[in-house]
Protein backbone atom coordinates (compact mmCIF):
# COMPACT_ATOMS: atom_id res chain seq x y z
CA UNK A 1 0.00 0.00 0.00
CA UNK A 2 3.05 2.60 0.69
CA UNK A 3 4.04 1.61 -3.08
CA UNK A 4 1.29 2.82 -4.41
CA UNK A 5 1.00 6.47 -3.03
CA UNK A 6 4.56 6.99 -3.47
CA UNK A 7 4.11 5.96 -7.41
CA UNK A 8 1.13 8.64 -7.51
CA UNK A 9 2.96 11.10 -6.27
CA UNK A 10 5.81 10.94 -8.16
CA UNK A 11 3.97 10.91 -11.46
CA UNK A 12 1.81 13.95 -10.32
CA UNK A 13 5.66 15.62 -9.54
CA UNK A 14 6.62 14.76 -13.60
CA UNK A 15 3.66 16.39 -14.48
CA UNK A 16 4.43 19.34 -12.94
CA UNK A 17 7.90 19.48 -13.89
CA UNK A 18 6.96 18.99 -17.40
CA UNK A 19 4.34 22.16 -16.79
CA UNK A 20 7.05 24.23 -15.58
CA UNK A 21 9.51 22.95 -18.30
CA UNK A 22 6.55 24.28 -20.93
CA UNK A 23 6.34 27.61 -19.30
CA UNK A 24 10.04 28.01 -19.35
CA UNK A 25 10.79 28.16 -22.92
CA UNK A 26 7.58 30.30 -23.07
CA UNK A 27 9.35 32.70 -20.67
CA UNK A 28 12.79 32.66 -22.45
CA UNK A 29 10.76 33.78 -25.85
CA UNK A 30 9.24 36.69 -23.77
CA UNK A 31 12.61 37.64 -22.27
CA UNK A 32 14.31 36.91 -26.00
CA UNK A 33 11.78 39.13 -27.29
CA UNK A 34 12.37 42.21 -24.91
CA UNK A 35 15.89 42.08 -25.45
CA UNK A 36 16.15 41.51 -29.08
CA UNK A 37 13.32 44.41 -29.40
CA UNK A 38 15.84 46.63 -27.09
CA UNK A 39 18.38 49.16 -27.19
CA UNK A 40 21.35 46.18 -27.19
CA UNK A 41 20.18 44.90 -30.58
CA UNK A 42 17.00 46.14 -33.02
CA UNK A 43 15.76 49.20 -30.79
CA UNK A 44 12.24 49.28 -32.16
CA UNK A 45 10.76 51.65 -29.90
CA UNK A 46 13.58 54.47 -30.67
CA UNK A 47 13.03 53.60 -34.25
CA UNK A 48 9.82 54.05 -34.70
CA UNK A 49 8.19 50.75 -34.75
CA UNK A 50 4.98 49.05 -32.19
CA UNK A 51 4.85 45.05 -31.43
CA UNK A 52 1.23 44.81 -33.56
CA UNK A 53 1.43 41.03 -33.38
CA UNK A 54 2.62 38.20 -32.13
CA UNK A 55 1.91 36.20 -34.54
CA UNK A 56 2.99 32.49 -33.84
CA UNK A 57 4.66 31.30 -30.29
CA UNK A 58 5.83 27.29 -30.95
CA UNK A 59 8.08 24.27 -30.87
CA UNK A 60 9.85 23.51 -34.05
CA UNK A 61 11.50 19.97 -34.36
CA UNK A 62 15.58 20.88 -35.28
CA UNK A 63 16.23 21.16 -38.98
CA UNK A 64 12.64 21.55 -39.64
CA UNK A 65 10.66 24.23 -41.52
CA UNK A 66 7.23 25.92 -40.99
CA UNK A 67 5.08 28.40 -42.63
CA UNK A 68 3.07 31.24 -40.75
CA UNK A 69 0.85 33.32 -42.56
CA UNK A 70 0.35 36.61 -41.68
CA UNK A 71 -1.63 40.17 -42.91
CA UNK A 72 0.66 43.31 -43.85
CA UNK A 73 -1.66 46.41 -44.52
CA UNK A 74 -0.40 48.62 -46.89
CA UNK A 75 0.46 52.15 -45.94
CA UNK A 76 3.41 51.73 -43.43
CA UNK A 77 6.72 49.78 -42.61
CA UNK A 78 6.94 46.76 -41.01
CA UNK A 79 9.51 44.46 -38.97
CA UNK A 80 9.19 40.81 -38.87
CA UNK A 81 11.69 39.32 -36.19
CA UNK A 82 12.10 35.95 -34.63
CA UNK A 83 13.49 35.02 -31.82
CA UNK A 84 14.44 31.29 -30.30
CA UNK A 85 14.96 29.70 -26.54
CA UNK A 86 18.30 28.94 -24.98
CA UNK A 87 18.51 26.03 -26.62
CA UNK A 88 18.90 27.36 -30.27
CA UNK A 89 21.68 28.62 -32.01
CA UNK A 90 20.50 29.52 -35.48
CA UNK A 91 16.84 30.03 -36.47
CA UNK A 92 16.29 31.82 -40.05
CA UNK A 93 13.11 33.47 -42.01
CA UNK A 94 12.08 34.12 -45.41
CA UNK A 95 8.86 36.72 -46.30
CA UNK A 96 6.86 35.78 -49.55
CA UNK A 97 4.17 37.06 -51.32
CA UNK A 98 2.11 34.92 -54.27
CA UNK A 99 5.43 32.68 -54.06
CA UNK A 100 7.91 35.26 -54.74
CA UNK A 101 10.57 35.62 -51.84
CA UNK A 102 10.75 39.39 -50.70
CA UNK A 103 13.38 39.59 -47.95
CA UNK A 104 15.32 36.85 -46.19
CA UNK A 105 17.64 36.20 -43.00
CA UNK A 106 19.74 33.46 -43.19
CA UNK A 107 22.61 34.68 -40.84
CA UNK A 108 23.47 32.06 -37.85
CA UNK A 109 21.86 33.90 -35.02
CA UNK A 110 19.39 33.10 -33.03
CA UNK A 111 17.21 36.38 -33.69
CA UNK A 112 16.66 36.78 -37.82
CA UNK A 113 15.16 40.46 -38.59
CA UNK A 114 13.00 41.16 -41.64
CA UNK A 115 11.97 44.50 -43.39
CA UNK A 116 8.62 44.47 -45.32
CA UNK A 117 6.99 47.46 -47.06
CA UNK A 118 3.61 46.48 -48.75
CA UNK A 119 2.98 47.92 -51.65
CA UNK A 120 -0.20 45.45 -53.09
CA UNK A 121 -1.27 42.72 -51.30
CA UNK A 122 -1.33 42.45 -47.65
CA UNK A 123 -1.45 38.47 -47.21
CA UNK A 124 2.20 37.12 -46.55
CA UNK A 125 3.96 33.77 -45.86
CA UNK A 126 6.82 33.58 -43.50
CA UNK A 127 8.99 30.43 -43.39
CA UNK A 128 10.61 29.58 -40.13
CA UNK A 129 13.53 27.30 -40.16
CA UNK A 130 15.54 26.16 -37.18
CA UNK A 131 18.77 25.52 -38.59
CA UNK A 132 20.63 24.56 -34.96
CA UNK A 133 19.17 23.86 -31.91
CA UNK A 134 20.85 21.34 -29.26
CA UNK A 135 17.21 19.37 -28.25
CA UNK A 136 15.51 18.02 -30.89
CA UNK A 137 12.99 20.66 -30.78
CA UNK A 138 13.40 24.84 -29.66
CA UNK A 139 10.68 26.77 -28.89
CA UNK A 140 10.49 30.30 -31.10
CA UNK A 141 8.84 33.44 -31.59
CA UNK A 142 7.67 35.43 -34.43
CA UNK A 143 6.50 39.26 -33.30
CA UNK A 144 5.10 41.93 -36.03
CA UNK A 145 6.18 45.23 -35.48
CA UNK A 146 4.65 48.40 -37.54
CA UNK A 147 6.08 51.83 -37.67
Amino acid sequence: MTLRPTLFALGALAVTAGTVVAQDWQAQLQTQTQIKSGASYANMSANGYSLMDVSRTSLLNAGASESVSITLPPGHQYKLMGVCDNDCLDLDLAVSSGGIQLAADTTTDDWPLLEVIPTGSSSYSVNVTMYNCSTPNCGYQLTVWRK
